[in-house]
Protein backbone atom coordinates (compact mmCIF):
# COMPACT_ATOMS: atom_id res chain seq x y z
CA UNK A 1 0.00 0.00 0.00
CA UNK A 2 1.19 3.49 -0.99
CA UNK A 3 2.56 4.90 2.88
CA UNK A 4 0.02 8.00 2.75
CA UNK A 5 -3.29 6.79 3.23
CA UNK A 6 -5.08 9.88 1.61
CA UNK A 7 -2.44 11.24 -1.17
CA UNK A 8 -5.80 11.49 -3.08
CA UNK A 9 -8.10 13.19 -1.02
CA UNK A 10 -11.95 12.49 -1.85
CA UNK A 11 -12.50 10.37 -5.13
CA UNK A 12 -15.37 9.27 -6.88
CA UNK A 13 -15.04 5.60 -7.99
CA UNK A 14 -13.99 6.08 -11.47
CA UNK A 15 -11.42 8.57 -10.91
CA UNK A 16 -9.85 6.40 -7.79
CA UNK A 17 -9.82 3.26 -10.21
CA UNK A 18 -8.00 5.67 -12.76
CA UNK A 19 -5.84 7.36 -10.07
CA UNK A 20 -4.43 4.00 -8.81
CA UNK A 21 -3.98 2.79 -12.34
CA UNK A 22 -1.82 5.94 -13.16
CA UNK A 23 0.48 6.07 -10.20
CA UNK A 24 3.82 5.95 -10.58
CA UNK A 25 7.43 6.93 -8.91
CA UNK A 26 7.16 10.64 -7.81
CA UNK A 27 3.53 10.62 -7.28
CA UNK A 28 2.24 10.37 -3.77
CA UNK A 29 5.68 11.23 -2.37
CA UNK A 30 6.61 7.56 -3.96
CA UNK A 31 10.29 7.05 -4.84
CA UNK A 32 10.03 3.34 -5.64
CA UNK A 33 11.01 3.22 -9.86
CA UNK A 34 7.27 2.19 -9.98
CA UNK A 35 5.18 2.99 -13.50
CA UNK A 36 1.88 3.25 -14.38
CA UNK A 37 -0.25 0.49 -14.58
CA UNK A 38 1.58 -1.26 -10.80
CA UNK A 39 -0.48 -0.18 -8.88
CA UNK A 40 -4.30 -0.61 -8.44
CA UNK A 41 -7.31 0.14 -6.46
CA UNK A 42 -7.47 -3.02 -3.54
CA UNK A 43 -10.66 -5.22 -3.58
CA UNK A 44 -13.00 -5.43 -0.55
CA UNK A 45 -11.24 -8.48 1.49
CA UNK A 46 -7.83 -6.65 1.02
CA UNK A 47 -8.89 -3.55 2.88
CA UNK A 48 -11.50 -5.38 4.97
CA UNK A 49 -8.24 -7.28 5.90
CA UNK A 50 -6.79 -4.42 7.98
CA UNK A 51 -9.95 -3.93 10.12
CA UNK A 52 -9.17 -4.98 13.92
CA UNK A 53 -12.80 -5.26 15.55
CA UNK A 54 -10.68 -3.90 18.72
CA UNK A 55 -9.88 -0.31 17.88
CA UNK A 56 -12.41 2.17 16.82
CA UNK A 57 -11.35 5.59 15.26
CA UNK A 58 -9.35 4.30 13.77
CA UNK A 59 -10.15 0.42 13.59
CA UNK A 60 -6.86 -0.76 12.32
CA UNK A 61 -3.65 -2.08 14.10
CA UNK A 62 -0.40 -0.70 14.22
CA UNK A 63 1.69 -2.63 11.65
CA UNK A 64 3.19 -4.91 14.47
CA UNK A 65 -0.49 -5.78 15.61
CA UNK A 66 0.31 -4.90 18.63
CA UNK A 67 -1.86 -1.65 19.22
CA UNK A 68 -3.59 0.76 17.75
CA UNK A 69 -2.83 2.53 14.30
CA UNK A 70 -1.14 5.88 14.93
CA UNK A 71 0.46 8.90 12.83
CA UNK A 72 3.73 7.27 13.96
CA UNK A 73 3.67 3.66 11.91
CA UNK A 74 5.33 3.70 8.63
CA UNK A 75 1.39 4.45 6.99
CA UNK A 76 0.33 8.08 7.80
CA UNK A 77 -2.43 10.01 7.01
CA UNK A 78 -5.29 7.43 7.35
CA UNK A 79 -8.88 8.68 7.46
CA UNK A 80 -11.45 7.72 9.55
CA UNK A 81 -13.61 7.09 7.08
CA UNK A 82 -14.51 5.08 3.54
CA UNK A 83 -12.44 3.61 1.48
CA UNK A 84 -13.17 2.27 -1.86
CA UNK A 85 -12.36 -1.24 -3.08
CA UNK A 86 -12.25 -1.97 -6.61
CA UNK A 87 -15.02 -4.81 -6.04
CA UNK A 88 -18.29 -3.79 -7.93
CA UNK A 89 -21.68 -4.53 -5.80
CA UNK A 90 -23.20 -7.87 -7.65
CA UNK A 91 -26.70 -6.48 -7.62
CA UNK A 92 -26.64 -3.12 -9.14
CA UNK A 93 -22.90 -2.45 -10.59
CA UNK A 94 -23.65 1.50 -10.51
CA UNK A 95 -22.64 0.70 -6.62
CA UNK A 96 -18.84 -1.03 -5.17
CA UNK A 97 -18.38 -1.79 -2.15
CA UNK A 98 -15.92 0.63 0.52
CA UNK A 99 -14.22 -0.23 4.10
CA UNK A 100 -14.62 2.24 6.83
CA UNK A 101 -11.83 2.97 8.60
CA UNK A 102 -13.22 4.49 11.72
CA UNK A 103 -15.60 2.19 12.66
CA UNK A 104 -14.80 -1.51 11.01
CA UNK A 105 -17.59 -2.10 8.43
CA UNK A 106 -18.07 -2.57 4.64
CA UNK A 107 -20.79 -0.75 3.24
CA UNK A 108 -21.44 -0.26 -0.48
CA UNK A 109 -22.19 3.38 -2.19
CA UNK A 110 -22.97 4.43 -5.40
CA UNK A 111 -19.81 5.03 -7.54
CA UNK A 112 -20.62 9.00 -8.16
CA UNK A 113 -19.94 9.02 -4.36
CA UNK A 114 -16.54 10.44 -3.26
CA UNK A 115 -14.32 8.76 -0.72
CA UNK A 116 -10.61 8.17 -0.15
CA UNK A 117 -8.62 5.85 -1.60
CA UNK A 118 -5.67 3.72 -0.75
CA UNK A 119 -3.97 2.20 -3.25
CA UNK A 120 -2.05 -1.10 -3.33
CA UNK A 121 0.89 -2.59 -5.58
CA UNK A 122 0.81 -5.83 -7.62
CA UNK A 123 -1.43 -8.49 -6.90
CA UNK A 124 -4.87 -9.04 -7.79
Amino acid sequence: MVKNANCFGYRTWSDAVSDCNGLSDGSCNLSDGSSSGEWRLPNRRELFSLIHDGYFEPSVSDTTGTGQWSEEDPFYNLQNGGYWSSTTYASDTSFAWNVSMDFGVVLYSSKSFSTFVWPVRGGH
